[in-house]
């Protein structure tokens, strides 16, 4: 009997990881891009990603315009949809386009969970211009925090294998019965309260006017995202700029 209680936790453990190994789709960027702490340029700079970098996709907002990916370092964040590519039957395509033939989930954002899990170490996640003005909600018991990067990671360049054949001029995927992705403006920060004025985050002596934090230089992302708040909001819509 006691040789049984290992193996059944082993094989629950095993069935437990299958689903999420099952969901996130492989992907890689198409360029230079930036990797952020939510569904629009609004939100702080997490990493700048190069081309060719694989990552796992876990889902992307409605319309697929921003995607929530994991890197092979375990690094969390968003990336625009138009900014990645997929591995789709020898050839590599706009996961923009092919999100839903792929199968890749919708999923929405939740600020407050989603920010406790990652980005709890990071200097901005104490910032209240983030929380509507208000002090961000104290951890959860027993949250530990996320493994740091591995010593001397880098970043591996995507190379196709025997027989990939790139999609000729004027290519176009075969769309789905009926399928018609939304235009997605991303999914926004919540905005202070009136009267509120932030003071200036770690290591930057003047904040830019409005309480707002300047979109990071570079990086293959979509400019500022409209429409909706950050906490707990389903997607938004990708399409316009490079994030």
């Amino acid at each position: 009997m006691n040789t049984l209680v290992p193996r059944w936790i082993g094989i629950g453990a095993l069935a437990l990881l299958l689903p999420l190994a099952a969901a996130a789709q492989q992907a890689f960027t198409r360029g230079a891009v930036n990797m952020r702490a939510g569904p629009s340029g609004d939100y702080p700079l997490v990493a700048r990603l190069g081309p060719g970098q694989p990552l796992d996709v876990v889902g992307c907002t409605s319309g697929y315009g921003w995607c929530d990916v994991v890197l092979p370092d375990g690094g969390r964040g968003w990336v625009w949809s138009r900014n990645l590519d997929y591995a789709y039957q020898e050839q590599r395509v706009p996961l923009a386009t092919y999100g839903a033939v792929i199968g890749v989930p919708i999923i929405g954002f939740a600020i407050g969970s989603y920010w406790a899990d990652y980005y709890r170490d990071r200097p901005w996640y104490g910032d209240r211009r983030w929380w509507g003005g208000r002090p961000p909600p104290p951890p959860m018991a027993g949250w530990r925090p996320p493994p740091p990067v591995r010593p001397g990671w880098q970043p591996h360049p995507w190379r196709p294998g025997p027989g990939f054949r790139p999609p000729g001029p004027g290519f176009r995927p075969p769309p789905g019965p009926g399928f018609r992705p939304p235009h997605d403006p991303g999914i926004r920060p919540p905005r202070p309260q009136p009267g509120f004025r932030p003071g200036p985050p770690p290591g930057v002596a003047h904040p830019h006017p409005g309480g707002r934090p300047r979109p990071g230089g570079g990086g293959g992302e979509r400019p500022h995202g409209g429409g909706g708040h950050g906490g707990g909001h389903g997607g938004g819509h990708g399409g316009g700029h490079r994030p």
